[in-house]
């Protein structure tokens, strides 16, 4: 489908989104008058609101956006969500002809029952689980993870109509600017590719991400397609669907994470799986798990975020778990630069968790120094062993993150701003984002341990809006695509206010799971997030 370059001011997907907000709190007032004989129905009402709000703001912006489209930014077509919602015409008619495609209904059954199945197994049970069941639980949350992210990809979309675009599952592996598949060919030797690092880095200007990451960047996508069995020609389609299988597999093995660090940070399994399936469910997932490495990489920022939590809890220091940590921090260093905002958070968090909690500073400075070093050491055997120059091949990369989108004014730098962090708050979910907020706003305690979640999450947030301020410009937008792991401690926060609404904490708790996978139904079927 062809879009057009004038977009429509009125008769838009903002302007509805705004009327539906409206149209909500108009329900809660009434619900409220109601008082006590519909407390259900207040309690829908409220989280209802809660779930529009963040989409209401994106409204807002998005019209004040439309008003001055020419001086906001360089691509409107794809911004804020790195896709095409812009759709000539009333919006409804696009989600109409998307309905209508063939396998549509089907799929959105599938991917509806995959969903339904996740939230029922979190939901349902009242009873705090054992230690076993939650882990089984957690473990069937990532494999309907798996499933999901799989069907909502698989759904027929209204900008693949043409019979010769390739289908959505495989469509941003056919683009060699989306994925790095076509860096695999120079990968075929990891050492030999590792040892020619600095002739071989401007041969992956093709892909983009290859030649803005560290060399572990390429060889983790060809370890996992080795696991997932794929090998010969890359432009096979089989080999493509292995990568594509293994890429979301991987990333659907965050939920375990999510589950443990959820059940640490607030001292209820149950709490853990609500998070779990919050990550499970969330468009940002959904939308990039099939394609976007980034996915894989979350996963050990979030092993380095449950790691860390628990080196900062333990009364002594737990030698294991900050080697763990230091092994961790190394391979962030080969897969992603920014490995340096995970260590600047764990120096700083274990420092300030040191001086509330009273420690002496050869034990504090004892948790800081071991992963780093451990870090260190093993970064630098690796460099010397493959005679690789990590800081010219970082020169290389960050000039190249220059030449990308330019911000030029005051205007532009505020709307990439503004957009990116409506882009991450939309993209985990719009009712987990109304919680998340909810409970960081909040005033009730939240601690365990001896730690405060609300004290990681501001260390945490503080880190991230360094790159954000100070960075390239490039770091204001994906944002809900690079920055997914930020949005972890977010997500436990979100699942620890769900879980204390008074009377109806099961209803909270599946209205936001529900609200997140019908977002992801949704935006699957309209957008194009591998553009």
């Amino acid at each position: 489908m062809e879009h057009s370059p004038h977009f429509s001011f009125l008769m838009s997907a903002p302007l509805a989104v705004l009327s539906a907000w409206l149209a909500l709190e108009a329900l809660r007032f009434g619900a409220r008058k109601a008082g006590a004989r519909l407390a259900w129905l207040s309690v829908l009402s409220r989280l209802l609101c809660w779930a529009a709000r963040p989409w209401a703001a994106w409204g807002l912006f998005n019209l004040v956006f439309r008003w001055r489209r020419e001086q906001a930014f360089n691509h409107p077509e794809t911004f804020p969500f790195y896709a095409n919602p812009w759709f000539p015409g009333w919006w409804l008619d696009s989600l109409y002809s998307a309905l209508s495609l063939e396998g549509a209904l089907a799929g959105l059954l599938l991917a509806c029952c995959v969903a339904a199945a996740a939230i029922a197994i979190v939901v349902l049970p009242r009873r705090e689980p054992s230690a076993a069941r939650g882990w089984l639980t957690a473990l069937a949350i990532s494999a309907l993870a798996f499933a999901f992210a799989l069907s909502v990809n698989r759904l027929p979309r209204i900008y693949s109509e043409d019979p010769k675009t390739p289908p959505s599952l495989l469509a941003a592996w056919h683009d060699p600017a989306s994925t790095l598949l076509y860096a695999m060919p120079l990968v075929s030797n990891p050492a030999r590719f590792l040892q020619n690092y600095a002739a071989m880095q401007p041969r992956l200007r093709r892909t983009i991400h290859g030649l803005s990451h560290p060399p572990g960047a390429p060889l983790s996508l060809y370890a996992l397609g080795r696991i997932a069995g794929a090998g010969g020609d890359i432009r096979a389609e089989r080999n493509k669907l292995r990568y594509a299988v293994a890429l979301t597999a991987a990333g659907a093995l965050n939920a375990l994470l999510l589950y443990a660090l959820g059940a640490a940070m607030t001292s209820s399994r149950k709490i853990g799986l609500c998070a779990a399936l919050l990550w499970a469910l969330c468009p940002a997932f959904t939308a990039y798990a099939t394609f976007a490495q980034d996915v894989f990489y979350a996963l050990f920022f979030n092993l380095a975020l449950l790691l860390l939590w628990r080196s900062a809890a333990a009364a002594a220091p737990p030698w294991p778990t900050l080697v763990a940590l230091g092994l961790v921090f190394f391979c962030l260093t080969m897969l992603t630069y920014s490995w340096v905002l995970a260590t600047t958070l764990a120096a700083a968090f274990l420092g300030i968790a040191g001086l509330q909690k009273r420690r002496p500073w050869r034990d504090t400075l004892a948790r800081i120094a071991l992963p780093l070093a451990v870090m260190t050491l093993a970064a630098a055997a690796l460099l010397v062993y493959a005679r690789l120059d990590y800081l010219a091949a970082y020169r290389v990369a960050s000039g190249y993150v220059r030449e990308w989108y330019r911000l030029e004014g005051v205007y532009q730098w505020c709307m990439a701003l503004v957009g990116g962090q409506l882009d991450i708050l939309l993209m985990m979910g719009s009712l987990a984002a109304a919680a998340f907020l909810a409970a960081a706003t909040g005033r009730e305690p939240l601690r365990a341990d001896g730690l405060s979640a609300r004290l990681f999450l501001g260390v945490l947030l503080a880190v991230y809006a360094l790159p954000l301020l100070f960075g390239p410009h490039a770091l204001k937008m994906e944002t809900a695509r690079c920055w997914h792991w930020v949005t972890t401690v977010p997500l436990v926060l979100a699942a620890w206010k769900l879980g204390r609404e008074e009377r109806f904490p099961r209803l909270a708790m599946g209205a936001a799971a529900g609200v997140s996978a019908g977002t992801s139904l949704v935006l699957g079927l309209l957008l194009n997030f591998g553009a």
